[in-house]
C-alpha cells in the first residue's frame, strides 16, 4: 500500500508539472509531417495542454492523426517565394484554449483545412486570421464535400488577406457563454462558410462590426441559424447565401440587421422563423423583406417599408415609421399575437388567419384600405382599430370576428364611409365566440367616421354604461327584466342620417321575452331614455335572428340599449315650471318623447303633502318630438306646491317631484323630473 501511494503521488506530481510548466514548441519536422509525432517539434514532445505552439516555415503540410489540445498557436508562412504553410486536421479536432494567430509574408499563404467532418478546430480563445505579419494570405478551408468546422468560443478578427474558397469552405460554429465578436476588416476579400451557426451548447450573442464592405460575409450553400435563445447581429453586412440555403431562428432566438440593410437574401431552400423568434430592424430607412416572421421589431429611425406581401406568426412591434405599400400583412400564428410599439402602425391590407390564439391590440392601429377577418378573434383590448378606406367591402369576414367587450366603451373599432352607400358591418363578438354583428347603413349626408363600442351586461343591465345611471322604465322603477343585456356606444363625426341594426345572443335576451324589442338612446343631458321613436322613422325586430333595426336614425347617437315595446323606458319631461300672472298662476311642462302616454293630472297642494286636482290634459300617446302643455290655476294659495301624474293607457301612472310658486310679490319655483309614487 505503500508504495502504490508513492507512486500516485509521483504520477500526480508529474500531471501537474506538465500543466504548469508551459513549453513553447516549435515545428521542426519534415515538409510533410505528422502534428502529433514528438520528434517533429522543438524541444521534442506532442504538444498538450499547456503547450504554445508554433509554425513558422513554409512551402509544407502538417497534418493531425488524433485529436489535441494546446494552449496558444501562432502559424506564420515566412521566407517569400510564394510559399504555402498547410495545416490539415484530417478528421480530427485541434482545441487551441489560448490565442490563435494566422498569418503569412508577402507572397506567401497559409492554410488551415478541417478537410474531415467531425474534424475541425475548437477556438476557446480569441482568434485572428490575417494577423498583419505581412501582406500574404490566410485561406481557411475544408474539403469539398463532408467538410470540417471551426467553432468560436470567443472574439474572431479577420483581415484584409483572409478568405474563403467556393466550395470548400468550413462551417462557422460561434458559441461562446455570453457575448462576442466577429469583427471584418477587408473589403477585397470573401469569408463565406459553408454554414453560420449561433449557439450549439451555449446561447451567445454574436455581433458582426468593422470597417470591411457589407457584401463580403456570407454563406456558401449552407444554413444560417440562430438557434435556442441565441442572438446575431449583422449590423450592416449583408451575409447573403451564394448558392442556396435555409435560414433558421429557432425559439426565443434574435437576428437584428442595422443600418440600410434587410433581411439575408438567396436562401431559397427557405426561410424558417419560430413564432417566438424574432427579426429586429434597427438600422435606417431600411426594407422589409416578405418573409414569415416570428415576432418582428421596428427600432431605430427612418423608415421601415414593406417589401412586399408577408405574414407573422409573432408579435407586431413597431417605434418608428412604417410604409406600408400595397402590401398584406397576415397574422397568422398558433398563440396569442399582439400589435403595439411606441409608434402607430397603419396597414394597407390587414389580414387575421388564426386557427387558435387572438390578435390583441397594445395600441391604436389602422388600415389604409382592407381588414380581412378569415378566422381568429380580433381583440382590441381598449384601443381603436380603424379602416381609413370607405366602401362596404373595407371590411371583410368568414369566420372571425372583432371582440370589444369593456365596460368603459374604450374597446373600439372605427370605419370611415363618408358618402359612401350599402352596409357597412362591425364584425363584432363575444368573448364565448358569439357573432353579433352591428350594420351601419348611410340614408344620406357625409357621415365621416363611425366608431362604435359593445360590451354584455348581468341581469341587471349592469354595470351601466359610462354615463347611464338608471334603467327606470314606464310606471316601473327597474325596467332590467325588458332590456337586453348589452349596451352600444355609437359615435359620428359627420351628419347623422341611417339605419341601425343591432345584434344579441340568446343568452342576453331580457327576462320578459324579446317580442317586439326596440332601440333606445341614453339622452346624457337629460340622464333619461328616449323614446323608441324620437328622432327614429320606424323600428323593427327579428326574434329568431336576434336583431333589431332602427331606421330613419337622425339624433346625436351615443350609447344604446334594446328595451320591449310595451314597457319602454320612460317619457322624457324636459321642463316642468311655475310663475304667477297677477291673481293665478300658469303652470308649463315640456317632454322630448312619450310613449303610450294617456294623460296629464296637474295637482296642488298648500302643505305639499294633501293634493288636489287643478286639469287633466291630455297626453300625446307616442311622440318623439318637443311638446309642450299648459294649464292656469285661478285659485292659488300664498304659496302653492304642484306636481304632475302621467298616467299610461294601461292605467299605470308615476308622479314628478314637486314645485312651488309664491305670490307674485315673491315667486319662485324647483323643478325635478318624474319619480315612482
Amino acid at each position: 500500500m505503500k508504495l502504490f501511494t508513492q507512486l500516485t503521488v509521483i504520477t500526480l506530481t508529474f500531471l501537474l508539472c506538465q500543466n504548469i510548466f508551459a513549453v513553447n514548441r516549435t515545428w521542426s519536422g519534415p515538409n510533410n509531417g505528422d502534428f502529433n509525432t514528438a520528434g517533429n517539434w522543438t524541444p521534442a514532445g506532442i504538444p498538450g495542454a499547456a503547450d504554445n505552439v508554433f509554425i513558422t516555415e513554409g512551402n509544407m503540410t502538417i497534418n493531425m492523426s488524433a485529436n489535441r489540445t494546446i494552449n496558444n498557436f501562432t502559424v506564420t508562412c515566412t521566407g517569400g517565394g510564394s510559399r504555402t504553410l498547410i495545416f490539415n486536421t484530417n478528421g480530427n479536432i485541434l482545441t487551441v484554449n489560448g490565442i490563435t494567430s494566422v498569418g503569412a509574408n508577402t507572397n506567401d499563404e497559409v492554410e488551415l483545412q478541417c478537410n474531415s467532418a467531425p474534424g475541425g478546430f475548437i477556438f476557446n480563445g480569441n482568434v485572428t486570421f490575417d494577423n498583419g505579419f505581412g501582406s500574404g494570405r490566410t485561406q481557411i478551408k475544408a474539403a469539398l464535400a463532408g467538410e470540417g468546422s471551426m467553432t468560436f468560443n470567443a472574439n474572431l478578427t479577420t483581415g484584409a488577406n483572409a478568405f474563403t474558397e467556393p466550395g470548400v469552405e468550413p462551417k462557422f460554429f460561434f458559441d461562446k457563454p455570453g457575448t462576442q465578436s466577429w469583427t471584418f476588416n477587408s473589403t477585397t476579400s470573401f469569408i463565406v462558410p459553408q454554414s453560420f451557426i449561433v449557439g450549439v451548447l451555449n446561447s451567445p450573442t454574436v455581433n458582426l462590426i468593422g470597417i470591411g464592405s457589407t457584401f463580403r460575409i456570407g454563406v456558401y450553400d449552407g444554413s444560417l441559424t440562430v438557434n435556442v435563445n441565441s442572438t446575431l447581429d449583422i449590423g450592416t453586412f449583408d451575409v447573403d447565401n451564394f448558392i442556396g440555403g435555409a435560414m433558421n431562428l429557432a425559439a426565443n432566438s434574435l437576428l437584428r440587421t442595422g443600418g440600410t440593410n434587410t433581411l439575408p437574401t438567396g436562401y431559397t431552400s427557405g426561410y424558417t422563423f419560430n413564432q417566438t423568434s424574432t427579426v429586429e430592424y434597427y438600422g435606417t430607412n431600411q426594407s422589409v423583406r416578405n418573409e414569415t416572421y416570428g415576432n418582428i421589431l421596428f427600432t431605430g429611425s427612418g423608415t421601415k417599408t414593406s417589401a412586399g406581401n408577408f405574414a407573422i406568426t409573432g408579435n407586431w412591434t413597431n417605434n418608428v415609421t412604417f410604409a406600408h405599400g400595397n402590401d398584406v400583412h397576415t397574422f397568422n400564428g398558433t398563440a396569442n399575437q399582439t400589435i403595439g410599439g411606441t409608434n402607430l402602425t397603419t396597414f394597407y391590407r390587414i389580414t387575421e388567419n388564426k386557427g387558435s390564439g387572438k390578435i390583441i391590440l397594445d395600441r391604436n392601429t389602422r388600415a389604409a384600405n382592407r381588414l380581412t377577418l378569415t378566422n381568429g378573434v380580433f381583440d382590441l383590448n381598449g384601443h381603436d382599430m380603424r379602416i381609413n378606406a370607405a366602401g362596404t367591402n373595407t371590411v371583410q369576414r368568414t369566420n372571425g370576428y372583432i371582440l370589444s367587450e369593456r365596460t368603459d366603451m374604450s374597446s373600439t373599432f372605427t370605419r370611415t364611409i363618408n358618402n359612401s352607400n350599402g352596409n357597412k358591418v362591425f364584425p363584432f363578438g363575444t368573448a364565448s365566440g358569439d357573432y353579433i354583428p352591428f350594420t351601419y347603413s348611410r340614408a344620406g349626408g357625409n357621415v365621416g367616421r363611425v366608431t362604435v363600442a359593445t360590451y354584455t351586461t348581468a341581469a341587471n343591465n349592469t354595470p351601466y354604461a359610462p354615463t347611464v345611471t338608471h334603467m327606470i322604465g314606464s310606471g316601473l322603477p327597474d325596467n332590467s327584466a325588458s332590456a337586453v343585456d348589452r349596451f352600444w356606444d355609437i359615435d359620428v363625426t359627420g351628419t347623422i342620417n341611417a339605419n341601425l341594426t343591432y345584434t344579441y345572443t340568446n343568452s342576453e335576451v331580457p327576462a320578459n321575452g324579446e317580442l317586439n324589442l326596440r332601440a333606445q338612446q341614453w339622452d346624457s343631458g337629460g340622464l333619461a331614455w328616449l323614446g323608441n321613436l324620437t328622432n327614429i322613422t320606424s323600428q323593427t325586430s327579428n326574434a329568431v335572428a336576434n336583431t333589431v333595426s332602427a331606421n330613419g336614425v337622425t339624433n346625436s347617437i351615443s350609447q344604446w340599449t334594446l328595451a320591449l315595446d310595451l314597457t319602454p323606458l320612460p317619457i322624457e319631461l324636459i321642463s316642468f315650471n311655475g310663475e304667477c300672472n297677477k291673481q293665478t298662476n300658469q303652470i308649463s311642462w315640456s317632454t322630448a318623447s312619450e310613449i303610450n302616454n294617456d294623460y296629464f293630472s296637474l295637482e296642488k297642494s298648500i302643505d305639499a303633502k294633501n293634493f288636489e286636482l287643478v286639469e287633466q290634459v291630455d297626453g300625446a300617446g307616442n311622440s318623439n318630438s318637443l311638446i309642450t302643455y299648459s294649464s292656469t290655476d285661478n285659485s292659488p294659495y300664498k304659496t302653492t306646491y304642484y306636481r304632475l301624474k302621467q298616467t299610461d293607457f294601461d292605467g299605470s301612472f308615476e308622479y314628478s317631484k314637486i314645485i312651488s310658486v309664491k305670490s307674485c310679490e315673491e315667486n319662485s319655483f324647483d323643478f325635478t323630473p318624474f319619480q315612482k309614487n
